[in-house]
């Protein structure tokens, strides 16, 4: 299947597919609206986590879920197609990913640019595609995808845009095999969404993303990610970072300098895992 991907006809049969979507986007009206503060994409992305919809789904097939859960879950896993491409273009199309490593940056998540399924990460990539949408015919056709995933998952309840759409992509991009063994995915959209889980892996800038593309990889069972997520924000805040990193040049400015750390995990795509991290100065 990688063997016969291409990436252009990929990405134009994605910018096809949402064409009939477009007409159903309010004009003007973006998906995910930035707040005046870039300290509030918390309450912007919402509180529940879309990316325990794989758990919640083996759950459903134990039948451990309550009866409004797997409406959810229903409903995500029937977004596949559309969350598959919404992903194509986020990750694969250049003038997407560029405009959205920029916004990322803009809005003070500099440290994830390359981020893109956590809550606040994602958020950021709504909302910019959806100022870019009027620019870019790859963003108007992310947004539209976006607004459709968003209006299909709220039909079963209060979600915001950035959790529906989180709980689609985390889904299709973790069963592709499965929902293309189903027919829900095209052979040329599981193609994508092999290179989208590989890539994923590669831009990884810390060990929690790594950790966010291992987890998508559907060979790798399922661990608790509220723990990890936790575990997530308490050792990645700007405060702790620069506690790591600067908090010694700041007792002594005399001795401070100004550095660039790039992070380069080397992606082991057989196992999943990064098998070492180095940093340049």
């Amino acid at each position: 299947m990688r063997a016969t991907f291409r990436l252009q006809p990929a990405l134009q049969r994605a910018l096809l597919r949402a064409q009939p979507l477009l007409r159903r986007v309010r004009p003007r009206v973006l998906l995910v609206e930035p707040p005046a503060n870039s300290r509030n994409w918390d309450a912007v992305a919402g509180m529940a986590n879309g990316l325990g919809a794989a758990r919640e789904k083996e759950a459903k097939d134990r039948g451990e879920l309550g009866k409004r859960a797997r409406r959810f879950i229903d409903a995500a896993i029937a977004c596949a197609p559309l969350a598959a491409d919404a992903l194509t273009l986020h990750v694969l199309s250049k003038d997407v990913k560029s405009k959205v490593v920029n916004f990322q940056v803009e809005t003070e998540n500099a440290a994830r640019t390359n981020a893109l399924l956590s809550g606040r990460s994602l958020a950021r990539a709504w909302a910019c595609v959806g100022l870019c949408s009027e620019s870019c015919q790859f963003s108007k056709a992310a947004h539209a995808l976006g607004w459709e995933i968003t209006s299909l998952m709220q039909k079963c309840g209060a979600i915001t845009a950035t959790r529906a759409t989180q709980a689609a992509m985390s889904l299709v991009l973790r069963y592709a095999e499965e929902f293309h063994a189903e027919e829900r995915l095209s052979d040329d959209q599981l193609a994508a969404m092999l290179l989208v889980r590989e890539l994923l892996g590669v831009q990884a800038q810390c060990s929690f993303a790594e950790k966010n593309a291992h987890y998508h990889n559907w060979l790798i069972e399922l661990e608790d990610l509220d723990a990890f997520w936790t575990r997530m924000d308490a050792d990645s805040y700007k405060e702790t970072v620069v506690d790591i990193l600067g908090k010694n040049l700041t007792l002594y400015q005399g001795g401070a300098f100004k550095c660039l750390i790039l992070s380069a995990p080397d992606w082991d795509r057989f196992s999943g895992k990064t098998a070492r991290d180095s940093a340049s100065f």
